[in-house]
């Protein structure tokens, strides 16, 4: 549910996201399950989408982490709309990102 709410708030760019994505990811807990990776996939989406970018490179650079420890299909279709989101700035980043998405 998560993963719906912020992809829907990021589109929309919703006043709520902040709130709705802090409260996603301390659900996620410490012990991040197969689909926190695609819920912080959702997030980095959601945030870059809505205009939030230092938030949303950051938690990119959480999802890449986490896509590599725990791979799964859902988190490298992630990856490449992660990568085409993220600022010049991050081009490594978006680089990375898309390698994954083609493994």
């Amino acid at each position: 549910m998560d993963s719906l709410t912020l992809s829907v708030y990021g589109e929309l760019a919703r006043q709520e996201l902040t709130a709705t994505a802090d409260s996603a990811v301390e659900r996620l807990g410490g012990e991040l399950p197969e689909s926190g990776v695609v819920v912080l996939g959702d997030l980095a989406s959601a945030l870059l989408r809505g205009g939030d970018i230092d938030r949303g490179a950051y938690v990119a650079h959480q999802f890449a982490a986490a896509a590599e420890s725990k791979p799964n299909t859902m988190g490298r279709q992630r990856a490449q709309a992660i990568a085409a989101g993220l600022p010049d700035t991050e081009h490594d980043l978006a680089s990375h990102l898309l390698t994954f998405a083609t493994l």
